[in-house]
Order: structure tokens, then sequence, then C-alpha cells
């Protein structure tokens, strides 16, 4: 009976035009499962967030990954300290004449050098709007590889058995 009652004090309030909107909303919620109520309104839950920053010119990798880590303070993220990853070499051998003299070589290296730092507990939208900002900010000859781990509830046939 209660359940009639405040159903028919919504429809009167739901009367005028300019509620006609917010009734099929209202509608369309109270037919939606619970279950899928419940995953739109989570929010995702990020425990670690892995950035990688690559690049041949060490003093630009090493100012992009402070400014990084100055915007993550801004944000009052907790991050780990800066971690520099080995430096990967890849020679190539080249003749130097392109017609003859195979004895007469030239050996060119590539170096590229590799930062490494994270950031731990922070929301989805948090690390998002983070991503977002340094990869904007990202120099030339600068690459950036992220990894996310999220938290995620265990699903309800296994807390059952919990």
């Amino acid at each position: 009976m209660a359940l009639g009652l405040n159903q028919l004090r919504l429809n009167n309030l739901l009367s005028t035009a300019s509620w006609q909107r917010t009734a099929a909303l209202i509608r369309c919620l109270a037919s939606c499962p619970e279950d899928t109520l419940e995953e739109k309104d989570k929010e995702r839950l990020v425990s670690l967030l892995t950035v990688k920053v690559r690049g041949a010119d060490e003093a630009v990798l090493d100012s992009y990954t402070q400014f990084a880590q100055r915007a993550a303070k801004v944000l009052q993220l907790d991050t780990s300290g800066k971690i520099i990853l080995p430096m990967h070499i890849e020679k190539r051998t080249l003749l130097k004449s392109p017609h003859i003299n195979k004895k007469h070589r030239v050996q060119y290296e590539l170096r590229t050098h590799a930062r490494m730092f994270q950031l731990r507990e922070l929301t989805g939208d948090t690390a998002d709007i983070y991503l977002e900002y340094i990869q904007r900010n990202i120099p030339e000859g600068v690459s950036m590889s992220v990894e996310q781990t999220e938290l995620e509830q265990l699903p309800s046939f296994l807390q059952r058995n919990l």
C-alpha cells in the first residue's frame, strides 16, 4: 500500500511539463536492475599506476620526469621516486661507401634512456586527469607507457562462499 501512495505522489509531482524529462529518467532508473545501477555508480580504484618514459636525450627525459612528479605532488598523489632503468644500446654497422670497399665500415649506436615512477592508491578519474595532463605536455622524442593495476570487488557468487 505504501508503494502505491509513493507512486501516486510521484505521478502528481511529475504532472507538470518541466518535470517530464525527469520523470522519464526516474522511470528508467526504477526499471533497471539493481546490479546495473551499482556498477554505474561504482568508482574505479587504481592501486598502482606505473609510468615508464623512454627517450634518446637524457636531460629532456630527466626534466620531463621531474615535471610529471611535480604535477603528481600538486594533485597530492602518493609517488615513488624516479627509478633509472638500464640504458638500451642498439649498434648498427654500415658500409662507408655504398659501392665498394667492404672492409671500410662505420658503426653507429642508438642509446635509449628510460625512467620509471609509480603512483599509488588513486581513483580512476584522478588517474585519467593526471595522465591526460602529462600526455599533453610530453616533449618531442619522449615516449611513454602506462600500466594500471585496478582494484575490483569480488563477484557475488564468490562472496557467498566466503
